[in-house]
């Protein structure tokens, strides 16, 4: 019983050191994908480029984005489109270049990644670099991963408030 014991003992040793290295080198490929994506958002944001920004988020129904505006709440990939184009004409209109494109910035130190399967998740700290200066927020993403790209599914943008501000 012992022989089979430390057989066992080093067959799932034995396994784990070879599968742990494989899904740290697919987590690693993933992750580079998914920062990739992120900056292709900030990329087109900054150009107003609203067909990459169609081409970034999912088909699905249920894509979500929660803006820093309490009534900015997105439902749908149309919608989601629409969302930014609505924003892009807007700051055209306030006069900024790149047909009112809006700089985002990562700022805050390392991107966030964690992946499982077709899903990945992803944090930063960034800026929104506005005409009148920039302005902190925090970004979380969901994607999913729909015919070999990494699809926004549910975006969130927050202005962070302090402690101190609040009607406790």
């Amino acid at each position: 019983m012992r022989k089979l014991t430390k057989f066992f003992t080093a067959a799932l040793v034995a396994t784990v050191m070879t599968v742990a290295p494989a899904r740290a080198a697919a987590n690693s490929n993933q992750t580079e994908e998914v920062k990739a994506t992120l900056q292709q958002l900030y990329t087109a944001s900054a150009n107003a480029d609203i067909e990459t920004i169609d081409q970034l988020f999912s088909d699905d129904t249920g894509t979500l984005i929660l803006g820093s505006d309490p009534t900015e709440v997105v439902v749908g990939h149309e919608a989601a489109v629409q969302f930014w184009a609505g924003l892009f004409q807007f700051l055209k209109d306030q006069g900024y270049p790149n047909n009112g494109g809006l700089k985002m910035v990562s700022a805050g130190g390392p991107i966030q990644v964690d992946s499982a399967g077709s899903v990945a998740w992803v944090a930063d700290m960034a800026e929104f670099q506005f005409a009148g200066g920039n302005t902190p927020f925090r970004l979380t993403a969901v994607m999913h991963r729909e015919q070999g790209k990494w699809k926004i599914i549910q975006l969130h943008f927050s202005v962070g408030v302090p402690n101190s501000a609040l009607p406790l």
